[in-house]
């Protein structure tokens, strides 16, 4: 038990004045697990209170006694016998009741996994999170008795009814499982307060990080948070032992410390090449623009390693890039100079990237990926700032256009949607459908893809189901949006949180191909629906991109206020030291006589 990692955290929510999520962590038992009590007022606080002591109790006393998987069984009983004791003997409490899921080490190698109610326990192995528990409630019951579709849970009206609880009868059926655990194994319990406010697949990044359980239910708290909060939101992290950390956290600590020691290489990186001569910077004058290109730049790229994100680097660029072209919208002469110090710029980090390699051969390798999309996002903050000046200057032409001819209607001539769609498009493109066969034939490609691929991965089954969607619609644009958000979910603006998006989009993108290629309908029916695949992937990237956007902003915003006030008492403690230095030239005195005696 001394090699098991455990951590717990609870949080009210955003939409509830009192929590009656409780959590159980003790150690010394090697019980741990979370309860969600109901029944109005604080019966439901009461109610997981309640049945946590019972735990505690029965545990403390039977333990070594019985079976952990019995052991387990008694304590849930137990607690249902004490809740419902209680509400018996109080008027105010009848009907309260709470859900609970434990877990508790048996052995070294396994953990036994006891839960009654929707609280749920997963297991995260290798990257993947998977169920340990079924969900108690009437629409899960439902479903697994083949009387209710999948995609009519979400709608119906009993969705949130529980089939079982501790506290509605003085015992229950409790689902007691004993599950093997391998080096690397997380075992997540959790409250619906977080599974159904946060999507699978970003708990399950969370949980790929890599943090210590205590980080990590912190991060999931948030998550949740930012998925609405509409509930209290309780969860338990707890590590198998010799627990090996991800590709993700050695970057986020190794990688990022390789590339703060290298700092100083990168800052005379940017002087050899003298980039602080550029245009660009010019203004700044030579100090201060090798302090924005070498050690700003740097502080950034670090900052980025060691959140997993990317806000910082966007940040950095889009403010170099709206500086610079904003200074003369449209004027094409200024986007060489621009180019060119990007282009410096990622000469710097090689070099600082090669470094690593030399020391730290490993490290290097991975540190080479993760820059590499750092300034991947340096060059999306640019193109934005391009996409924003065409925009403007979509509008100047359209007017100009309308002057011309005298009228101010501009539906014909120039059209008014924008020249560049990627970030925001101005307007849904309405395109017609393609008549039954092209539709047929596109429903087609996305059945043999999604037979091929399976129902194991959810991510890519679902960016298939979004594409299908899209390419089938009247209106791509508005069914791109719809399918963005859905697919986005609820997400960090990372490494961890995006590159399974990515990655899903890049395997539908293989799986449709091949999938087009069996189709068996002529090349041009072949053809049109491989186009009409593509443009909706298209669209729905478009769509992901500006919520990616939208996302970073905030911080992005926060982030340039804070460099322009470092900036500033940067300026101000020059001058500081500039007013000391003439002070001291001016009082300095010669004391010595000739002859060097006082």
């Amino acid at each position: 038990m001394s090699q098991v990692r455990v951590a717990g955290e609870t949080h009210v929510g955003l939409a509830r004045t009192a929590n009656e999520d409780v959590v159980l962590v003790e150690p010394t038992l090697g019980c741990f697990g979370v309860f969600d009590g109901m029944g109005g007022a604080q019966a439901g606080d009461v109610a997981a209170r309640c049945a946590r002591e019972a735990v505690i109790e029965y545990v403390r006393a039977q333990r070594g006694r019985q079976p952990v998987p019995a052991l387990l069984e008694g304590a849930l009983n137990a607690a249902c016998a004490a809740v419902f004791g209680l509400a018996q003997r109080d008027r105010d409490l009848r009907g309260m009741g709470t859900t609970a899921v434990l877990a508790m080490m048996s052995g070294e190698a396994e953990v036994v996994i006891a839960h009654v109610g929707d609280s749920r326990a997963y297991l995260w192995r290798d990257g993947r999170l998977a169920p340990l528990t079924f969900d108690h409630t009437i629409v899960a019951e439902l479903v697994a008795r083949g009387a209710l579709a999948p995609e009519e849970v979400d709608d119906h009206p009993y969705r949130s009814v529980l089939s079982r609880n501790l506290g509605a009868a003085a015992s229950c059926k409790v689902d007691v499982a004993t599950v093997p655990l391998v080096a690397g194994d997380r075992v997540l319990l959790c409250t619906d307060g977080l599974h159904g406010f946060a999507t699978h697949e970003a708990i399950q990044q969370l949980l790929s990080a890599g943090d210590a359980p205590a980080a990590t239910c912190r991060e999931l708290v948030e998550l949740a948070l930012r998925g609405g909060g509409g509930d209290n939101v309780s969860m338990v992290v707890l590590d198998a032992a010799g627990a090996a950390p991800s590709a993700t956290h050695v970057m986020r600590t190794t990688g990022a410390d390789a590339w703060r020691q290298h700092r100083p290489r990168l800052i005379a990186a940017v002087r050899r090449r003298e980039l602080m001569t550029s245009p660009v910077v010019a203004q700044l004058g030579p100090a201060a623009a090798l302090e924005l290109l070498g050690a700003d730049l740097a502080d950034a790229v670090f900052h980025d390693l060691e959140r997993s994100t990317a806000v910082n680097a966007w940040t950095f660029a889009h403010g170099l890039a709206e500086g610079w072209l904003g200074a003369v919208p449209g004027d094409v002469e200024r986007w060489p100079p621009l180019r060119a110090l990007l282009d410096g710029l990622v000469a710097c980090a090689d070099e600082v990237v090669a470094a690593v390699k030399v020391d730290q051969p490993r490290i290097g390798r991975m540190l080479e990926a993760a820059v590499g999309r750092v300034f991947n996002v340096v060059e999306l903050a640019v193109a934005t700032v391009l996409a924003e000046q065409v925009r403007a200057l979509d509008g100047e032409l359209i007017g100009l256009q309308a002057a011309a001819a005298g009228r101010e209607d501009t539906t014909t001539g120039f059209s008014d949607s924008a020249t560049v769609p990627f970030v925001r498009p101005s307007r849904a493109a309405t395109t017609d459908g393609g008549g039954p066969a092209l539709h047929g034939a596109l429903r087609g490609a996305a059945r043999l893809a999604r037979d091929a691929v399976g129902d194991e991965d959810a991510g890519l089954v679902a960016t298939l189901l979004a594409i299908e969607g899209v390419a089938v619609a009247d209106d791509l644009a508005a069914a791109a949006a719809a399918s963005a958000h859905e697919l986005f979910g609820v997400r960090t603006v990372d490494e961890a949180g995006m590159a399974p998006l990515f990655d899903a989009a890049d395997r539908a993108r293989a799986a449709l191909v091949a999938a087009v290629a069996e189709l068996g309908v002529g090349a041009a029916v072949r053809a049109a629906t491989a186009r009409r695949l593509g443009l909706a992937q298209e669209r729905i990237g478009a769509a992901v991109a500006a919520l990616v956007i939208e996302a970073a902003e905030p911080a992005s915003a926060r982030l340039r206020e804070t460099q322009a006030a470092t900036r500033a008492l940067r300026e101000r403690l020059a001058e500081g030291d500039r007013q000391l230095a003439r002070l001291e030239r001016a009082s300095a005195t010669i004391v010595d006589p000739p002859g060097g005696r006082r």
